[in-house]
């Protein structure tokens, strides 16, 4: 089971996540148990803070169809922001988007 929203605005989806984990709670179910992925997310360090607090899981970044030069520092930025410590919440950064920071073939790093 999981959800896959698309943020639009922050604390909107934060509210959301809280209804969820609520229904989920009331169905008689544990609302970890529900994975979170967050698709098309902006690489602002804050937002991804306040996203993993509120109990999301995974993030995934937009990597438009560009040239090599223009995606690498696309990606430097990204691995940055995945790099965030682990959350209470139990979120944990993608070492496999840190590692494809150098890759040759940037449409091909993705989760």
């Amino acid at each position: 089971d999981g959800w896959l929203p698309i943020p639009l605005r922050v604390g909107a989806l934060v509210d959301e996540i809280k209804q969820l984990h609520e229904l989920a709670a009331q169905a008689g179910r544990d609302p970890k148990s529900i994975g979170i992925t967050l698709y098309g997310v902006p690489p602002v360090i804050d937002t991804l803070r306040e996203y993993a607090n509120a109990g999301v899981q995974r993030s995934l970044f937009m990597l438009p169809s560009v040239d090599r030069d223009t995606a690498l520092p696309m990606l430097d930025r990204y691995a940055a922001a995945a790099a965030l410590p682990a959350s209470s919440a139990g979120a944990t950064p993608s070492p496999r988007l840190a590692r494809s920071s150098r890759s040759t073939t940037p449409s091909r790093c993705h989760e």
